[in-house]
């Protein structure tokens, strides 16, 4: 059975009470490329966090891409034993016993090492990671108790460079297919800071976020790729100070790069469209007045490039404008600015319309869960 990345995040706290037992299982992902099944395993100290405030997790990344038997086991040498008073074989602590903030593992209450590109590794190094997930060991290391192994890759036969799994392996592991998710691609965006622009391309071309690789190969659009193309265009305007997303055809050569030149051409298309918007500066100028869009496409990044620049000293203007547009915008434009700028939703102007949209509010988000279960 798949799951989205929203219910994998959801299911990580079973998973790991599973998991760190004795001979407990391990899990391991699996979907096409750059679908976000690393940045959701990266999220693992902070989700557990929130089921044991008082644990102390954390994380360590190895790429199967480039692991060695050194890598994994440590380099062997030769210690002398303290009671046999003899020479004994031990390897050295591996790069992965330390997390990124330096400290090794066995200073934390429990944690996940998690191997990436597992389905990329060579013949040798992949069967130790077995003895990494279910027996917790590998060379003469013995995880800390807390730890677990987990690991992602994509499936046999995607062009990614993949081998073929060992049977004992996937016997000793749980396969958890990833199922892509508008949804969850427009929540995790919203959460960090992606364009306006982009969030709305990526809602209404669900085809191109999710493409499969071309048959001849060349940049195609995944949600990493779009991502990349986001903080490109971010960067591009920090540097120039730009207030609008640039459309000179360096830029636009610069992202076909990165998701293909048809997929670029949609997208800057996409943009040349929420630039014809009225900008944010006249919409809270002129609230009752500024013509607000009639077609639900142009109505709804409207609605997202409002709650993109919303700040609290604008929050009765921004009532004004909201209270013009249709319910089911009303409430896209509360969520982004809950995401994004929290601190306008406390202006008495949001707070009074949260009051009194509170059935619309719980109806639309019993919908929304309801709609991801049964998905």
């Amino acid at each position: 059975m798949s799951m989205t990345l929203s219910e994998i995040a959801a299911e990580m706290p079973v998973w790991y009470s599973a998991s760190v037992e004795d001979d407990g299982p391990a899990f391991h992902i699996e979907s096409d490329a750059g679908r976000g099944k690393t940045s959701i395993m990266k999220q693992f100290p902070s989700i557990m966090k929130q089921v044991d405030p008082e644990g102390d997790y954390g994380f360590v990344y190895i790429n199967g891409l480039t692991v060695t038997l050194p890598w994994l086991c440590g380099f062997m040498q030769m210690n002398v034993h303290e009671e046999l008073k003899k020479s004994v074989s031990h390897f050295s602590l591996p790069y992965w016993w330390f997390t990124k903030e330096g400290r090794p593992i066995d200073s934390y209450s429990g944690g996940m090492i998690f191997i990436d590109e597992e389905d990329k590794m060579q013949p040798e190094e992949r069967k130790l990671t077995r003895d990494m997930k279910l027996l917790k060991r590998v060379g003469t290391h013995w995880l800390p108790e807390g730890w677990v192994v987990w690991s992602a890759g994509n499936p046999l036969g995607s062009r990614n460079g993949g081998t073929k799994t060992f049977d004992f392996i996937i016997n000793s592991q749980m396969l958890i297919p990833v199922r892509d998710s508008t949804e969850d691609w427009v929540e995790w965006a919203k959460k960090n800071k992606v364009l306006p622009e982009i969030i709305d391309f990526g809602e209404m071309h669900p085809h191109i976020l999710f493409m499969k690789a071309p048959e001849v190969q060349g940049p195609y659009c995944t949600p990493r790729s779009l991502a990349q193309a986001d903080t490109f265009l971010r960067a591009k305007m920090a540097v120039y100070s730009k207030s609008k997303i640039p459309l000179d055809v360096t830029t636009q050569g610069t992202v076909s790069g990165g998701i293909g030149k048809e997929n670029a051409e949609a997208l800057f298309l996409h943009i040349r469209m929420g630039q014809e918007l009225p900008s944010y500066a006249d919409s809270v100028a002129h609230p009752h007045t500024i013509k607000i869009p009639d077609e639900p496409d142009k109505l709804r990044l409207f609605a997202y490039k409002l709650a993109d620049w919303a700040k609290p000293q604008d929050s009765v203007a921004l009532g004004t404008l909201m209270g013009r547009m249709p319910s089911e915008f009303q409430f896209m434009m509360v969520k982004m600015i809950r995401d994004r700028n929290a601190r306008v939703l406390i202006m008495p102007e949001f707070r009074a319309w949260c009051k009194s949209n509170a059935q619309l509010i719980a109806i639309i988000e019993g919908y929304e869960r309801d709609h991801r279960q049964a998905a």
